[in-house]
């Protein structure tokens, strides 16, 4: 005898089954940070074989994931994934001048300390170690592997 299906149930055990695809599916992602406008950005490209990312501005935000960017080529509408915020270039750190008299406090403390201990006149002060120059790792280059043609095709004649 036919029996009746309870469409509760059946919904019930979807959604189930939907939620524990999506904690799978969603298990190793992470949002993505805003981009301000005026932000320089890289553009993921957009045509087959092209694989340089272009240089492009941010000129406005749409909405959560979607943004008008401005490049050479004209203005774009894109998604946040085929943007990435291109680095700004950091400046080495300039040395301040509370920095200086540390290191001269320090020289005077090494000639005092030569001195107490009646050094020679020679070795008066401790000699700075002198910075190492890094030398050019040597290129190595990883063993390639032999390759050799299927023993079926021995027969084969070109």
């Amino acid at each position: 005898m036919p029996q009746s299906v309870h469409t509760e149930a059946v919904k019930k055990k979807v959604q189930a089954r939907r939620a524990r695809q999506a904690k799978y599916y969603n298990k190793g992602t992470r949002d993505l940070s805003p981009l301000e406008e005026g932000v320089v950005v890289r553009m993921r490209p957009f045509t087959l074989g092209q694989k340089a990312w272009e240089k492009a501005t941010v000129t406005k935000r749409y909405d959560e994931r979607s943004y008008e960017v401005e490049s050479e080529k004209g203005t774009y509408r894109r998604n946040r994934v085929d943007l990435r915020e291109q680095p700004v270039p950091q400046r080495p750190l300039e040395q301040t001048p509370s920095q200086e008299p540390a290191l001269t406090q320090n020289k005077d403390q090494t000639k005092t300390l030569a001195e107490t201990n009646n050094l020679p006149d020679t070795l008066e002060t401790i000699q700075q170690p002198q910075e190492q120059q890094p030398t050019p790792a040597a290129v190595s280059q990883r063993p390639k592997r032999t390759l050799k043609e299927p023993a079926y095709l021995k027969d084969y004649s070109r």
